[in-house]
């Protein structure tokens, strides 16, 4: 769905100029679904349903996502719904080789810049992390993979990453990637544990206009604190995005009452 969303809603998608049959390494299937991606940008409007022990909310959620010209990736969530939470924004950017940047806006707070401590922080507090959403593990160098396994409608490779160094967070993850779309079925984050910290599962998935596949709908479990996000894509579109939509004013006009 940033890279966690890059992960689930475009990094993970890919053309199907590349269906034919083959057989994959587990580094070459990772790197191919890092290659593969919508050329321009995508806006994807959201509903996010979290259940909790106590009861459920619910958001409506716009994300924007483009590459810059210097090779960035922006990603700019914004809540549409509720009234009382319009405007709220995470803005994050990543680059290959440095560290993220990443800044909230609250309505009447301003801007709050978030650094890698704030990494487990949650997305407009649904059990979707920042550290989902950088899904920093598609850069480690050590992937293997473990098994093969059928999910929904795809024939998966279960590949199981591991960080360079130990005391990275997350300690390991095990994605299951569909082998014709290139599109991670399920994805399982581990902090240090035999059982998953984390877990997304995707259980739609669409093929957008340009001939890339991505996840239409899918939830992200938080199994020790009993919570579950369902996250399900209401629209999608490949746009052509400049620097104002994603400027410090754009953010803030969301936010202000229709005139």
């Amino acid at each position: 769905m940033a890279r966690f969303i890059a992960l689930l809603v475009t990094a993970l998608v890919i053309s199907v100029q590349a269906e034919e049959t083959r057989t994959w390494s587990a580094p070459e299937l990772i790197a191919t679904v890092k290659a593969a991606k919508p050329k321009g940008g995508l806006l994807v409007r959201v509903r996010m349903e979290q259940t909790k022990p106590d009861g459920k909310q619910v958001i409506l959620a716009q994300i924007k996502r483009r590459e810059t010209a210097d090779g960035a990736t922006e990603q700019l969530f914004q809540i549409t719904f509720p009234k009382e939470r319009k405007g709220e924004a995470l803005l994050l950017r990543t680059k290959r080789g440095s560290a993220f940047t990443a800044r909230t806006f609250t309505p009447g707070q301003g801007f709050k810049t978030l650094s890698a401590t704030d990494k487990r922080t949650p997305i407009f507090g649904t059990d979707m992390t920042l550290e989902d959403a950088l899904a920093e593990f598609l850069d480690w160098s050590k992937h293997e993979a473990i098994g093969k396994e059928k999910v929904r409608s795809g024939q998966c490779m279960i590949i199981e990453s591991t960080p360079p160094k130990a005391g990275t967070s997350p300690s390991k993850v095990k994605t299951w990637v569909d082998e014709k779309r290139y599109i991670a079925w399920r994805v399982q984050l581990f902090d240090g544990g035999d059982q998953p910290s984390r877990v997304v599962e995707a259980e739609e998935v669409i093929r957008l206009p340009s001939g890339y596949w991505c996840p239409r709908t899918f939830t992200v479990s938080t199994p020790a604190k009993g919570t579950q996000t369902r996250i399900a894509g209401s629209s999608s579109s490949e746009q052509d995005f400049t620097d104002a939509d994603f400027s410090d004013a754009a953010i803030e006009a969301t936010a202000s009452p229709a005139k």
